[in-house]
């Protein structure tokens, strides 16, 4: 009998000086089977796998894909929830000596169309949170153009999906992950200083093109 796993080509007919006979059998001279020795140890010495477990390896570069993952996630994370609050439109409360805090956002917004046609005075305005509209100061008519960059930005995403998943399967993975980890950090402070809405969209559309392709 040939011990389970072995080829008929790793076993001999004959004896010689580099043999070792297979376990299980006979050590009879004619009829008997025998293995040579380095083939014997390359089998003792491989690893048995019993589970899915057994296959990953937890080296250096498991360690290294682990820790940039998480730096990959944070920023992803602070994207979406830009999705969600970014563009929330802050209230008018006042224009010089014009008072709206008791009327609600579309009649103040009215008004203050109404008003800016003969006063440039300047609105004041409030918000619950600092947003995007709020800090570039988009609001009433203007406010729908946040909405936009908003839309603008997602787009982003699902070609930087599409175009990084092509480059992934050609140049590998890890050397595209590397690059649009690089990228998303240099769009991302950019777009965090820059200083208006159509540089800020150009910045965060880059930003999270790459973050699309590390999503792949």
């Amino acid at each position: 009998m040939i011990e389970e796993g072995l080829l008929e080509s790793d076993v001999e007919d004959l004896p010689n000086d580099h043999s070792t006979p297979i376990p299980g059998s006979e050590k009879s001279f004619e009829g008997s089977r025998y293995m040579k020795n380095e083939d014997y140890f390359l089998m003792k010495k491989q690893p048995e796998i019993e589970t899915l477990g057994d296959f990953p390896v937890f080296g250096h570069y498991s360690v290294f894909f682990i820790l940039l993952f998480e730096a990959i996630m944070l920023p992803m994370m602070a994207y979406m929830t830009f999705m969600i609050y970014g563009g929330f439109t802050p209230n008018v409360n006042s224009c010089g000596e014009h008072d709206f805090r008791e009327l609600s956002s579309s009649k103040a917004c009215e008004l203050l169309g109404e008003i800016q046609k003969t006063s440039n005075c300047t609105p004041r305005l409030s918000a619950q949170f600092h947003s995007v509209g709020y800090e570039f100061e988009y609001y009433c008519d203007s406010a729908h153009q946040m909405k936009n960059s908003i839309s603008i930005q997602m787009f982003g995403i699902l070609v930087g999906a599409v175009v990084f998943g092509q480059l992934s399967d050609l140049c590998g993975r890890r050397r595209i992950m590397l690059i649009c980890t690089l990228g998303m950090t240099v769009f991302g402070y950019l777009a965090s200083v820059t200083s208006g809405l159509v540089t800020f969209t150009a910045f965060l559309f880059a930003a999270l093109f790459f973050t699309g392709g590390n999503s792949t």
